[in-house]
Formats: C-alpha cells, structure tokens, sequence
C-alpha cells in the first residue's frame, strides 16, 4: 500500500470513528440513545485487485457493526454466516414488525443476544451466496459463488473472454482502479500468488478454495480429485438455490442474451440515450414469472 493510498485509508478510519461518535453525541442528547438500533456496514470489499466487483472473500466480506442497547453486549463477535439480506428482517423484528414470509434474510436478534445456534427457533444458515455480473458493460462477467463454514465455490459461466473487471485493476484504468495490483508487481510475487493473479484474469469454470487453510483463495482445489466431493456438494448447493430463485444467469438462453445485450451497450453511448432502457429489465421478469407458473 503506497503513502496516498495508506493516508486515505487511515482518513476513512477516522471519519468513520468520528463520523459514528457525532451521531451518537446526537442519539444522546436526544435521550434515545438507549431505544436506538445502530447498524454499520461497508458496502463491499477494498477497491483492491480481486476484491471490490469479485466474489472472493475480500470482495464480499464487510463490516458489520451492531449496537442494540438492552439486547447485544459490547465485544460480542458471532462467526455465523450473516448477509446484508439480514438487515430488513433484523430491523423489522427490532420494531417488533412482522416480516413477509418471502422476505430474503433472517433477523440477526437471536445472534446479537448471545444466543447458540442450536437454542436459535430455526438452525442458522450453512451456506452464503454472492453474485457479480460488474457494474457496467465495460466490467461485465457474471460469476456466482457459494461458501458453507469452512470451503467457497466459484462458477463463472460465460467462457471464451477475460474477466474485465481484472482488466480494468491490471490496466489501472481510472482513479476507481488505481489500487489495481500491475503486471510488474504480479511478475514479481511468488509463484501461488503469480497463479492466483492469472485465474483471476482468465477465470476457470469453476474454483475451489478451503477457506480454513487458505482465507486469501490462493490455492484452487477444483481439480483436485480429493477435494472433488465438496466441489459437487457445493454446486449441488448452488444449483438448487438457483432454481429457489429462478435464477436467469443460470439458463443457457437468458444468459448469452444477457451478454449479448451488455456487449451491445459497449458499441453505443447509452447514459446519454433518454430512450435508453435495459431489456433485461423485460425478459428476466418473464423468465422468472415463467418459471414460478411452472413450479405451479
């Protein structure tokens, strides 16, 4: 990490401290500071070579920080799988709202108040999911991941092209990726890490990674046949939550439409197009609708 770079995230600590430390001046001077739910979370991982647009932990974990006067205690750390799907049921349940029995997530309460996974009403969660598809058609390459406590899948479905998003952090392209790890670093770096920077650049169909033994995924384990029955276990996994959600980057049809539609949209200006509207918004809602009537 260069100086710049090591100042702004220094800076980002410290309004961060301050920045909670004045709305809690304000929650107590308004005596609601002990009938007040604070929630603080980042919204991805680092802007850094395979974290920020990816699926690797550093691109999908974030803090979370909870304080919930009456219910959590100070110091409390909680190892379950928890997602921002988490917060709505959490808040709903905190105003003692009920939730729609659809609504993604679970409420963190039981959690925040201590409570063992097994005197929890329902078993928590073994599996988290994550998606990325980039955020605009210049970063598009959709990849989908599943993780249980201790290994994480990662399947990437289009074939044939580079991972743009790793292009855009190699090239450095703009200030959003200037933290980009370059090719004379990576040339530099260790063998694991040289192999790493190279999957990440041109992605296999799928990686595996033991989590336990390897939290920065260095090494994928995919191919390797003793660790084959977690790869099936976990995209056994992940086809079935696939399926839950009607999934249209998992059919064949909806996803090259999909590409061809954001590979369409590298060769026009369309932020300055008014008429301009996403067809996925249209042919995703039928898919889906399609398939809950089948489920029927």
């Amino acid at each position: 990490m260069g100086p710049n770079l090591g100042a702004n995230y220094y800076n980002c600590l410290m309004r961060l401290d301050a920045g909670i430390g004045m709305l809690l001046d304000q929650l107590r001077q308004s005596g609601k500071a002990d009938n007040t739910l604070v929630i603080y979370i980042g919204d991805h991982g680092a802007q850094f070579s395979r974290g920020k647009c990816s699926v690797y932990e550093a691109g999908l974990r974030i803090p979370m920080i909870v304080r919930y006067p009456g219910v959590s205690k100070p110091g409390l750390v909680r190892d379950e799988l928890a997602s921002t799907l988490d917060l709505l049921p959490t808040v709903l349940a905190a105003v003692a709202a009920s939730a729609p029995k659809n609504l993604a997530g679970r409420s963190l309460v039981p959690l925040l108040r201590g409570t063992s996974p097994e005197e929890t009403e329902v078993p928590w969660r073994t599996h988290l999911f994550g998606v990325t598809t980039g955020s605009a058609p210049s970063l598009y390459y959709p990849q989908e991941s599943v993780r249980d406590a201790r290994y994480k899948l990662i399947v990437s479905p289009v074939r044939g092209r580079s991972n743009a998003r790793a292009v855009a952090y190699l090239n450095q392209r703009n200030a959003h990726f200037i933290a980009g790890t370059n090719q004379q670093e990576i040339d530099a770096s260790e063998p694991h890490v040289r192999a790493a920077y190279a999957r990440y650049l041109n992605p296999p169909e799928m990686e595996l990674y033991d989590l336990e033994n390897d939290p920065n995924e260095w090494y994928d384990l995919a191919d390797d046949p003793q660790f084959a029955p977690e790869r099936q276990r976990l995209l056994s996994v992940l086809r079935q939550w696939q399926t839950d959600i009607r999934d249209p980057l998992a059919d064949p049809d909806m996803l090259q439409q999909f590409t061809a539609e954001h590979d369409h949209a590298m060769t026009i200006n369309y932020r300055k197009d008014k008429t301009f509207r996403w067809g996925y918004l249209d042919y995703f809602q039928e898919f889906m609708r399609r398939a809950a009537t089948a489920e029927r």
